[in-house]
């Protein structure tokens, strides 16, 4: 098994995996976004402490890993969260949770779904990222993932659109973002 990167440096992020006592900063990130698509949380800590554990087993056994995101130019505070999951999977992996304080740089959020293509295409060697769900109402979100032209709808029911990212379509992509400063780690530990 692969160790997991616990942190990541970019040069528009820093990723870290959640730690406990990082709780009350995502019950506010996630709960004061009106416009958030992600299923609604309940800002009870103790409720939160049980999730964070239940993370931390699938942590453990290597399945996913939480990250807490902070935006380089507001190094100080952590700016958004996003977990990558499915990491035992064969060929696939996903990504999931990803969300973003409203005061962060745009270029993070193409920098961090840059970062965990990266991890799981690059150093997990996965063939295919997803499927995840995207809201169809959420057209902010899709225009996002259609200007990066890495994933794609592969699927939909009446709520959502499943979208998923292949490795060959991440590769063709990639250096277009890498040669604009974009999604390149500098280091990973």
């Amino acid at each position: 098994m692969i160790n997991k990167i616990l942190k990541i440096n970019t040069q528009h992020s820093i990723l870290e995996e959640l730690e406990e006592n990082d709780l009350h900063r995502l019950i506010e990130i996630r709960t004061k976004h009106k416009n958030s698509v992600l299923h609604k949380i309940t800002n009870s800590i103790e409720v939160q402490r049980k999730y964070f554990r239940l993370y931390k087993n699938r942590m453990a056994a290597g399945d996913e890993v939480y990250y807490k995101i902070f935006d380089k130019k507001n190094p100080e505070d952590i700016s958004g969260l996003v977990r990558i999951t499915e990491l035992t999977k064969n060929e696939k992996f996903s990504w999931e949770s990803f969300i973003l304080d409203r005061n962060t740089s745009p270029l993070v959020a193409y920098d961090v779904m840059l970062t965990i293509f990266s991890i799981g295409f690059e150093v997990y060697q996965k063939n295919i990222c997803g499927p995840w769900d995207v809201p169809k109402e959420a057209n902010n979100i899709i225009l996002f993932h259609k200007n990066a032209g890495i994933s794609e709808v592969v699927g939909e029911d009446a709520y959502y659109f499943k979208m998923h990212a292949t490795r060959n379509k991440f590769f063709n992509r990639i250096n277009y973002f890498r040669d604009r400063g974009i999604g390149n780690i500098l280091k990973a530990t």
